[in-house]
């Protein structure tokens, strides 16, 4: 019976194959006829298009980057007209961003590009796998970091491996 060990080695090499294939789906949304969009660029967009007018701060934090960084991502969608900025009336240091009608296309478009790509993907799971594969990748994303996997007592590893 498979080790947690080599259950380790498998699980990477699975999640690099779907990574690979994720931005292959990715880069095909981006050369569609709209526009060419990097990989932080559609993410903006799904962001916006997922939960509507965000702060810069909260946006950068979701993503994961500084603030001046995500002005950059900003400043090339603002040029593509994909993305519009207004200040706070209240506090004239806030700012959001939102974006406008031809950035909703195109956040529409990638989405359905996107579903289509899952569901090809999920349509050859049975719907039992599919709730079984939900479930697990659930799991797996109610960890913050790797410190909250608990790593397993030998008893564990070898019968959760059988």
């Amino acid at each position: 019976m498979p080790r947690l060990d080599q259950h380790v080695l498998e699980i990477g090499q699975f999640i690099q194959e779907i990574i690979r294939r994720f931005q292959n789906a990715n880069r095909s949304i981006s050369r569609g006829p709209h526009t060419q969009l990097s990989h932080h660029e559609q993410f903006l967009l799904e962001v916006l298009g997922d939960k509507g007018a965000q702060m810069m701060k909260e946006v950068a934090h979701q993503l994961g980057i500084a603030v001046n960084t995500l002005t950059g991502i900003v400043d090339a969608l603002e040029t593509k007209g994909l993305v519009s900025r207004t200040r706070s009336l209240t506090d004239r240091r806030v700012v959001f961003i939102e974006l406008t009608s031809k950035g909703t296309k195109i956040y529409k478009s990638a989405t359905k590009a996107k579903n289509e790509f899952h569901r090809a993907n999920l349509a050859n799971l049975t719907p039992q796998e599919r709730v079984l594969l939900l479930s697990l990748f659930q799991k797996m994303a109610q960890l913050d970091s790797p410190d909250q996997a608990k790593p397993a007592t030998q008893s564990q590893t070898s019968t959760k491996g059988k």
